[in-house]
C-alpha cells in the first residue's frame, strides 16, 4: 500500500474513530437499575454495568473508568463507604446515588470528607443524572438534586426532598466560656460538640482541651508526635491548632496524651484565650475535673454541665457550698450517657439552679462520632436542638 493511500492520519475514518472513542467519558455503572438502558448517554461509553459490589474494585482497576455512578443499594457484602475509598484513591470521580440516606446522616459526612461532591437524593432525577454526566466534576458544592420532569429510579423512592442550606454568619461575640464539672458527666462531649455547632453556625471557634485526660486528641486524625497545646503557649498558637475537614472554622488546642505534657497554669491559658479572642468568634475550654484552675479563672463565664447520676449530683453540691463559683454560672443537663436516675427536675432542686439547656441522651450517636472522630451535632438532629438552646444562652450572656 502507497503512503498515498492510506493518507494522512487526521483524515483516516479509522484514526478518527479510535481519537473519537479515546475521547469519550467511560462510564463504569454500578448502580443496579439497569441505567444503561434508561439513560441517553450522549458522547459516552459504557465499560461496564456491575451487578454486585464485590465486582466494582476489580472491573475499576482493569477498565479505567472516568466515572462510577455508584448506588448504596447495589447488592453485596462490601461496605460502600470502603469501596468508595478505594475509587477516591483510583482518582476515579464518583455520582453517588444514596436513596434514603439523611442530609445529616454521618455516611454522608464520611463521604465529603472522601471530597465526594455529587450526591444524589430519591427520588433520583434521570435527567439531572444526565446533565451531570455531560459536565466535569464540580469543583465545589456537593449537589444535592430532586425529582424532575423525564423520570425516576424506582428503587429509591419516597425520599423527603433535600436542599442545600446555608447559614448565616454569626455577630462577632468574641467570649471565652469555661465547661466545668468536678465529676464525669460529660462535660469534654458538651465542650466539643458546643464548639463544633458554633462553627457549624458560621462562627470561628477555638476548644481548648485543658483537661489532662486529652479527650480531644481523638478528633485530630490521629497525629501523636507532639505536645501541641505546651507549644502554643510558647509560639503561634495558630500554626499548633488542629481542624477537622467538615469544620475548618473550629480549631482544636490539646495535648498527645501518651506525652509527658507541662501542666497548664492560669497565666499560660489567660495569655492562650487573650490571643485567641481576638481572631475568634467563640473559645471554648474544657477545664480539668480539679476546680483548682477554675476556681482561678472566675472572671470567665463557667458552664456547670450535671448529669442525673446521684453521686454526681453530691460531689457537684459540695463545690456550690463552697461558694466560689460566680453567681454568672449557668447549668447544663446532659443527658448524653443515659445516666438517669435522678429526674430532671430534682437535679435543678438539688443544685439550686434551672438548666440553661439540656442535651439529650444520645450515646449510640456520640459513640459513633468518636469513631469517625466527627463531633456527633454535626449530623445527630436531637443534638442540634440541644446544642442550639446552649449557643443562644451563650450569645446572649
Amino acid at each position: 500500500m502507497k503512503p498515498d493511500d492510506f493518507g494522512k492520519a487526521g483524515e483516516n475514518p479509522k484514526f478518527q474513530n479510535m481519537q473519537e472513542e479515546n475521547l469519550k467519558t467511560k462510564i463504569l455503572l454500578a448502580a443496579g437499575e439497569n441505567l444503561k438502558d434508561r439513560l441517553d448517554l450522549g458522547e459516552t461509553e459504557v465499560v461496564a454495568d456491575i451487578t454486585l459490589r464485590e465486582k466494582i474494585i476489580p472491573a475499576a482497576e482493569k477498565l479505567k473508568p472516568d466515572v462510577v455512578i455508584f448506588s448504596v443499594y447495589l447488592r453485596g457484602n462490601l461496605d460502600y463507604l470502603q469501596i468508595a475509598e478505594e475509587l477516591v484513591s483510583m482518582n476515579i470521580r464518583i455520582i453517588f446515588l444514596v436513596g434514603d440516606l439523611s442530609p445529616d446522616s454521618i455516611e454522608i459526612f464520611k463521604l465529603q470528607e472522601m471530597g465526594i461532591k455529587e450526591i444524589l437524593y430519591n427520588p433520583v432525577d434521570l435527567g439531572v443524572l444526565e446533565k451531570m454526566l455531560l459536565r466535569p466534576e464540580p469543583d465545589g458544592e456537593i449537589v444535592f438534586k430532586e425529582n424532575g420532569r423525564k423520570g425516576v429510579l424506582g428503587s429509591i423512592l419516597n425520599h423527603p426532598k433535600s436542599e442545600t442550606k446555608t447559614t448565616k454568619k454569626v455577630t462577632l461575640f468574641s467570649k471565652t466560656v469555661l465547661v466545668w464539672s468536678p465529676a464525669i458527666t460529660g462535660k469534654s462531649t458538651v465542650a466539643l460538640n458546643l464548639a463544633a455547632y458554633a462553627a457549624k453556625m458560621g462562627c470561628r471557634a477555638a476548644l481548648i482541651d485543658a483537661d489532662p485526660a486529652c479527650a480531644m486528641h481523638t478528633y485530630t486524625q490521629g497525629v501523636s508526635d507532639g505536645q501541641y497545646l505546651a507549644e502554643a503557649m510558647l509560639d503561634d498558637p495558630f500554626s499548633t491548632a488542629h481542624t477537622i475537614s467538615l469544620l475548618p472554622e473550629l480549631l482544636i488546642f490539646t495535648n498527645d496524651p501518651s506525652a509527658n505534657c507541662p501542666v497548664l497554669t492560669d497565666k499560660n491559658l489567660r495569655k492562650l484565650t487573650g490571643i485567641l479572642e481576638e481572631e475568634t468568634d467563640l473559645v471554648v475550654v474544657d477545664m480539668p475535673c480539679n476546680s483548682g484552675l477554675a476556681q482561678k479563672l472566675t472572671d470567665a463565664p463557667i458552664l456547670l454541665v450535671a448529669d442525673q447520676n446521684w453521686l454526681h449530683i453530691k460531689n457537684i453540691q459540695r463545690c456550690l457550698d463552697e461558694a466560689w463559683l460566680p453567681d454568672s454560672t449557668k447549668l447544663v443537663l446532659n443527658n448524653v450517657f443515659d445516666s438517669k436516675e435522678v429526674p430532671a427536675k430534682d437535679v435543678e432542686k438539688a443544685l439550686g439552679q434551672i438548666s440553661c439547656a439540656v442535651i439529650p441522651s444520645r450515646t449510640k450517636e456520640i459513640t459513633e462520632g468518636i469513631k469517625a472522630g466527627i463531633p456527633a451535632v454535626m449530623f445527630d438532629k436531637p443534638l442540634q436542638k440541644g446544642f442550639l438552646k446552649l449557643f443562644k444562652e451563650i450569645r446572649e450572656w
